[in-house]
């Protein structure tokens, strides 16, 4: 959906990724961490336990009242890219925000997770209003409307590589061949205290990736061709190279449409080295 201009009768809504986030920049740019959306708050997780998620919403708009604005919110397996599975709902709930800049924040949604859920999900949000509706098709880092929390801490005995599980999906209405791509994330620190990431982090990253007989040294990156609305699970080998006890290193894997040069979504993973 083409972007408009901040008007001065409308609603001009998104979830913001951090303070500064007003929506008029999408898609988000490199220095905001689009896996990983700040104005999506959540309890502890755990499979088979009850999941509290809330939802900060900016209006930028130009209007004289609040609006009152629908905030959804779904969950999912650790993906690339999303296809609304309806059972995998958290909640929704309306929400009054206030114009020139004003902020809300959403009461509480709640879902008892299923106990075979993943040990890591993803959560996804979207905000709509009748006069500033959102796109069907979810695009947290193009869309203002769609934001996204997707990040795996798995832990693995030092030396040993990690397996991270993930999906790669194609929410659009066509056929489309699509780019996966591994690669390291610089700036470790700032994920310390996130999502029950601990330890020491570890900057100076080198590892050799394997998914699906293709193998990257320092990064890697394999195209795939997905059917609209197909979804294909891979497993992720990651052998980081000197990673102690009690560090750990972050990964970022994406998934684009190369021709359109545009990032759709993907997950932060953190790899954290333990004791055998």
């Amino acid at each position: 959906m083409p972007e408009r201009e901040i008007d001065d009768s409308r609603p001009f809504l998104t979830i913001p990724y951090g303070p500064t986030d007003t929506g008029e920049v999408r898609p988000l740019p490199g220095s905001v961490t689009w896996w990983l959306c700040g104005g999506i708050r959540t309890s502890t997780y755990q499979p088979g336990e009850v999941l509290e998620v809330a939802v900060d919403v900016r209006n930028s708009g130009g209007a004289n009242a609040a609006s009152l604005a629908q905030v959804t919110v779904w969950w999912s397996d650790p993906a690339l890219g999303f296809v609304i599975v309806p059972e995998n709902l958290i909640g929704f709930r309306q929400v009054a925000v206030p114009p020139r800049g004003g902020t809300a924040t959403t009461a509480t949604m709640t879902r008892r997770m299923p106990p075979d859920a993943p040990n890591h999900i993803c959560l996804i949000a979207r905000i709509s209003h009748p006069l500033d509706p959102a796109a069907q098709t979810p695009d947290p880092v193009n869309d203002r409307h769609w934001a996204q929390r997707n990040l795996s801490v798995v832990a693995t005995p030092a030396g040993v590589p990690a397996i991270v599980n993930f999906t790669a999906a194609n929410p659009t209405m066509d056929a489309a061949d699509w780019l996966v791509r591994i690669a390291p994330v610089r700036d470790a620190g700032r994920f310390v205290g996130l999502d029950q990431v601990v330890g020491e982090p570890q900057d100076d990253v080198f590892a050799v990736m394997r998914v699906d007989g293709e193998v990257g040294e320092g990064a890697l990156e394999f195209s795939i061709a997905l059917e609209p609305g197909e979804r294909r699970t891979f497993d992720a080998e990651l052998e980081v190279q000197g990673l102690e006890p009690g560090r750990f290193a972050v990964f970022e894997v994406s998934q684009s449409q190369p021709e359109r040069e545009q990032v759709f979504g993907g997950i932060g993973v953190v790899v954290v080295a333990t004791r055998d």
